[in-house]
């Protein structure tokens, strides 16, 4: 970048995790400021914008997930964030962005290896992430055991007169000293995220019929559905652990989803065996995990899932 946009606005789209092959190329943006106190925008792929810092910080982000999905060529995309929970590697799954924020920075929190989030992109024989940060509202912060003071926290404005608190701020998924890499293939586990505020997080398995039918549900497509995604949807979801998880905090959810990787074990790459498999709540299930080892929620458990 050629004269970098002020202020947060560069740091909070900068992402530098290290990647699986050597597929890294170069553009150039150049930035200028005009006589009227705007910015403008040139980059080397023919995008051009101009506004204020804040808009054309907005409009490179735009620009760089529009180049992405070109560089991913006729391929689906999934609304969805990826991250290692020791050994085993998961995709979770929603249909709300913030939600895929709040969970994977809780995770990350716990100690999950972050790969990447939005940018999902489904490739043959598994899925990879393009490089973003995951991106919190400031008044989002405490609820996934943030605070301003923990470290410097690169943020972007909406309009200069909001509510800070109503502003975006990009969290370093490095932030407790795990790796940010990113890696490409198949996932072990599933997990669909719903909302349940106010109430108790829960996780129940799905069968794969009915997590193809999800994965359809949150998936997009360049023009109308490819045969060549249909198949890695489907293998996916034959081959990955599935689960719902309804979150009613992230906090606990996080919990709950390492409570329940805790008894799954990687045989081979991408390939996961489950030791045990039940229908777990909060806060009682987890403790009772942690404790013994092993606590389920006995009547709860249903062979198969849904």
């Amino acid at each position: 970048m050629r004269g970098p946009l002020p202020g947060d606005c560069f740091a909070f789209l900068h992402a530098d995790p290290r990647l699986p092959t050597s597929t890294e190329r170069t553009e150039i943006i150049d930035v200028e400021l005009r006589s009227d106190g705007l910015l403008s925008m040139t980059c080397s792929w023919g995008r051009q914008a101009t506004g204020s810092a804040r808009a054309l910080a907005r409009a490179l982000d735009d620009s760089i997930y529009r180049l992405a999905a070109s560089d991913e060529g006729p391929t689906a995309a999934l609304n969805g964030s990826i991250l290692r929970i020791g050994e085993v590697r998961c995709l979770l799954v929603t249909e709300f962005d913030g939600d895929l924020s709040d969970l994977a920075v809780a995770l990350i929190r716990r100690g999950a290896a972050f790969e990447g989030i939005a940018r999902i992109f489904l490739r043959v024989g598994g899925v990879v992430a393009h490089p973003a940060k995951p991106r919190l509202r400031h008044f989002r912060l405490a609820a996934v055991g943030l605070s301003h003071a923990h470290g410097e926290l690169p943020t972007l404005h909406a309009d200069a007169d909001l509510n800070p608190n109503a502003a975006f701020c990009a969290i370093d998924p490095r932030m407790d000293g795990v790796e940010w890499s990113v890696m490409e293939g198949p996932v072990g586990v599933v997990l669909f995220v719903e909302r349940n505020e106010g109430g108790r997080s829960a996780i129940t398995s799905l069968r794969s019929e009915t997590a193809f039918a999800h994965l359809l549900r949150n998936t997009r497509h360049p023009q109308r559905p490819d045969v060549r995604a249909l198949i890695g949807l489907r293998t996916m979801s034959e081959n990955a652990h599935a689960f719902r998880l309804t979150m009613g905090d992230p906090i606990s959810a996080a919990a709950l989803i390492a409570t329940q990787i805790f008894h799954m074990r990687v045989d081979e790459p991408g390939e996961v065996r489950q030791e045990f498999l039940y229908e777990w709540e909060t806060p009682h299930a987890v403790e009772r995990c942690r404790e013994t080892g092993a606590g389920c929620n006995p009547g709860a458990s249903r062979p198969g899932g849904e």
